[in-house]
């Protein structure tokens, strides 16, 4: 999970931006903020958080999985006994990739503000990531330079 998580830190912005149209990597991306930026900060972190960040990246693959699945005809199922149940599925991914907004953007800025960094505000960084268009080319580069320290 280190190489992994190391590896989308020490792309491009060009790089994270455009695998981010393909969605689970944008939440792979931010996973790798929180685990990474905890770490840097050699601090005991909770593994609790990494195990509830690690369960909701895997619960919004799964979700996007099924979306385009259902969405594109690839799984032959009556959409009609599944119906109940995709609003319900689909709020919780959203409220999990709210939360990984959240968790990423805290952990970002404890970091900076243990390294006396203040580059982002919380409310600024939070929506730079929650509007990755742009966020992505704005963050990235410092967390390039974050991980070459």
């Amino acid at each position: 999970m280190n190489r992994l998580t190391n590896w989308f830190l020490k792309q491009n912005s060009q790089k994270v931006f455009f695998l981010s149209f393909m969605i689970i990597p944008f939440y792979g991306w931010l996973f790798s903020i929180i685990y990474q930026m905890d770490k840097k900060r050699k601090k005991k972190t909770s593994p609790l958080k990494t195990l509830v960040s690690s369960l909701m990246l895997i619960y919004i693959a799964i979700h996007v999985f099924l979306f385009i699945s259902l969405n594109f005809r690839i799984l032959q199922v009556d959409l009609s006994f599944y119906s109940h149940w995709l609003v319900p599925f689909h709020i919780i991914a959203l409220f999990f990739g709210l939360l990984m907004v959240i968790m990423a953007t805290n952990s970002f800025v404890r970091y900076e503000e243990e390294k006396q960094n203040k580059t982002f505000e919380s409310v600024e960084l939070f929506f730079l990531f929650a509007f990755y268009v742009y966020g992505i080319w704005q963050i990235q580069a410092k967390l390039y330079e974050y991980s070459q320290k």
